[in-house]
């Protein structure tokens, strides 16, 4: 008897480590793909700017911390509240944010917001974990802030971001057509619940800074919007917009809205970008 539940447990010790090494496998080969995924983004974003981008892009994986920002808006319009910066960076230390939040929530509207996208264009957990069409918009994005730095670009940081999301709702799509390696039902569905946010973040700003005194209502209007929407939202999109709305909010993510459909009018032809992305530069 004891040698049979002696027999059993060696069975299940060997059953268990050998799904132990089956997940780790399967993990590391999914992982490998999706690495492999990147730098296929990569190399087609350079075929098509025309020139190879510098710094080893999206190759070596980061640190998974969290980068921290601290936004404050003005109490009566959606606007900056710093003297001087967009937003307070508080790198990885989200007890320094909330202090310096306590320092300004009294005058002021305030949004802490933190996520593991790298600034530095590295592989993270959190870019591997989303869809494939959400990796392409999200490192055509930031592959954009590199070439627009490499271009030596003029333009400010709040145009900055809403070019780069720009390129990256339309060169997913561009990638989708030409690779056939992303659903292209799936891409246009993301850019067009993209494109309906940055309309209700345009219009929620307008209110108010036409009525002030119905703010709190407007930003309980927004809401609702919001969770109307929610269930079509992808992973970047709940992580960017999933939260309670305050001027804050409205303000961190004007930086995508304010200034994408003038750019969209200008630089956009039968929803592509243009031949010569050098012209992205200009706005």
């Amino acid at each position: 008897m004891k040698n049979t539940f002696r027999l059993k447990k060696i069975n299940w010790v060997t059953s268990f480590s050998g799904l132990l090494l089956f997940l780790s496998v399967a993990v590391k080969s999914q992982t490998d793909s999706n690495t492999l995924f990147v730098s296929e983004l990569v190399h087609f974003y350079e075929q098509r700017c025309g020139q190879q981008l510098q710094g080893g892009l999206f190759t070596q994986f980061a640190t998974d911390t969290p980068y921290v920002n601290l936004y404050i808006s003005k109490k009566e319009h959606v606007e900056n509240g710093l003297q001087s910066g967009y937003f307070i960076s508080c790198k990885n230390d989200l007890k320094k944010a909330k202090r310096q939040d306590s320092l300004y929530r009294d005058k002021f509207e305030t949004f802490i917001y933190w996520s593991q996208a790298n600034v530095n264009t590295k592989l993270t957990s959190e870019l591997l974990s989303y869809r494939r069409e959400t990796q392409a918009f999200i490192v055509f994005h930031e592959l954009t802030h590199v070439f627009l730095s490499q271009l030596q670009s003029k333009l400010t940081f709040t145009v900055g971001e809403s070019l780069c999301d720009l390129v990256g709702n339309y060169m997913t799509r561009e990638f989708a057509v030409a690779t056939k390696k992303l659903n292209l039902k799936t891409t246009d569905a993301q850019i067009l619940l993209n494109e309906q946010l940055y309309t209700l973040m345009n219009s929620t700003i307008v209110k108010i800074d036409n009525d002030p005194k119905q703010k709190l209502n407007i930003h309980s209007i927004c809401e609702k919007e919001l969770k109307r929407h929610l269930p079509k939202m992808d992973g970047l999109q709940k992580k960017r917009y999933n939260h309670p709305v305050n001027n804050a909010y409205l303000y961190r993510n004007s930086f995508y809205s304010e200034n994408y459909f003038d750019l969209k009018t200008r630089l956009l032809e039968n929803r592509q970008l243009p031949k010569d992305l050098r012209k992205i530069a200009k706005g």
